[in-house]
C-alpha cells in the first residue's frame, strides 16, 4: 500500500513538472512571438534582437492569452506590450513611447500654428494612437495616450484634403504626438487678446466686425466648416466643427451683399475661424469664458 502510494505520488509530481515545463514552453514561445512581431515593423527592422527587452505581465486571462511588455534600448527608448494567444498569435499590439531617433519615425513639430500659451485638455475617444506627422496618409505611431488622460495642446494644423484638424500634444506620462482634434476635448487654446488666441496662421483674419463680449452659444446646422474671413465667395476653409458642438463667439461681422452675419468662434477642440451664424443657436450667457 505504501508503494502504491508512494508511485502515486511520483507519478503526480513528474505529471506537474510536465505541466510547467510545458506551461514554460508555451510562455517563451509567445514571448518570441512577441519580440518578432516587434521586429518586423518598419519602423524598428534595422533593431538587433538583443535590443528588444521582453516580460510577460503575469496576468494571463483565461483563453491563455499572454500580455507581454516589449523595450528596446536603442537610439532612445521604445516601449509598448503585445497580446499574444495560445497559439503564438499577435492578437493586439501597442506602442506606448516610441522615442526612436529613426528618421522614419521622428516626430515632426513645424506644422501649422504654434499656441501661445498652450492649453490642457482631454482625450475623449477610444483611438488614442499619436502619430508622428498630421498627415492622413503618411504618417507612423509614436506613442498612445489613455481615454480620459489629461494632454497639453502645443500646436494646431489643418489639413485641407482631408478636412481634419490635427493637434500635436503631449501625455501625463511625457509621450508626444499628433492626434486628431475630435479625439480632444476642452481648452480654449488662448490668451486674452483676440489677436494672440487666433493668430494669422490659416490666414484667419480677425480685424472683420467688432467684438463682441464672448459668449457661448451651439452649432445647430449639423457638421460644419469654419473659414478664414467672412466673405461669401473669397475664403478659405480653415477648420471643422461638430453638430451640437458648443462654441465661443468672439466677434461679429455683417456683410452687406449677401447680407449675413459671421461670427468668429472658437470650439471645444480649440479649432477656430468664421462661421455664418444662421448656422449657431443659443447663447449659453455672457463672460470670459476661459
Amino acid at each position: 500500500m505504501k508503494m502504491l502510494r508512494y508511485v502515486t505520488l511520483t507519478a503526480l509530481a513528474a505529471s506537474i513538472l510536465v505541466s510547467a515545463d510545458a506551461a514554460l514552453a508555451q510562455s517563451s514561445s509567445q514571448i518570441r512571438a512577441c519580440r518578432d512581431y516587434v521586429l518586423s515593423r518598419r519602423e524598428f527592422r534595422d533593431v538587433p534582437a538583443s535590443a528588444v527587452r521582453l516580460s510577460d505581465r503575469g496576468d494571463n486571462d483565461d483563453d491563455r492569452r499572454v500580455f507581454i511588455d516589449w523595450r528596446i534600448r536603442q537610439r532612445g527608448d521604445a516601449e509598448g506590450y503585445c497580446v499574444v494567444d495560445r497559439r503564438g498569435r499577435v492578437s493586439e499590439f501597442r506602442i506606448t513611447q516610441n522615442n526612436s531617433s529613426n528618421s522614419d519615425s521622428d516626430l515632426e513639430n513645424n506644422y501649422g500654428e504654434r499656441i501661445r500659451p498652450p492649453y490642457r485638455a482631454r482625450i475623449t475617444s477610444d483611438d488614442t494612437t499619436l502619430v508622428n506627422r498630421p498627415d492622413k496618409g503618411d504618417k507612423r505611431d509614436v506613442a498612445e495616450v489613455d481615454r480620459n488622460e489629461r494632454v497639453t495642446v502645443y500646436r494646431r494644423y489643418y489639413e485641407r484634403e482631408s478636412r481634419i484638424t490635427w493637434l500635436l500634444v503631449q501625455g501625463e506620462r511625457g509621450q508626444r504626438g499628433w492626434i486628431n482634434s475630435s479625439r480632444v476635448s476642452g481648452g480654449s487654446g488662448g490668451g486674452e487678446n483676440i489677436d494672440d488666441d487666433f493668430g494669422n496662421s490659416g490666414n484667419i483674419e480677425t480685424n472683420w466686425g467688432r467684438r463682441v463680449r464672448a459668449y457661448r452659444a451651439r452649432i445647430t446646422s449639423g457638421n460644419t466648416t469654419l473659414v478664414n474671413r467672412p466673405n461669401k465667395d473669397d475664403k478659405n476653409d480653415v477648420a471643422n466643427v461638430s453638430s451640437n458642438e458648443t462654441i465661443t463667439v468672439y466677434r461679429e461681422y455683417y456683410e452687406r451683399e449677401s447680407r449675413i452675419t459671421w461670427f468668429l468662434v472658437r470650439g471645444e477642440r480649440g479649432q477656430g475661424g468664421w462661421i455664418n451664424s444662421e448656422r449657431v443657436g443659443g447663447r449659453g450667457g455672457f463672460g470670459n469664458p476661459r
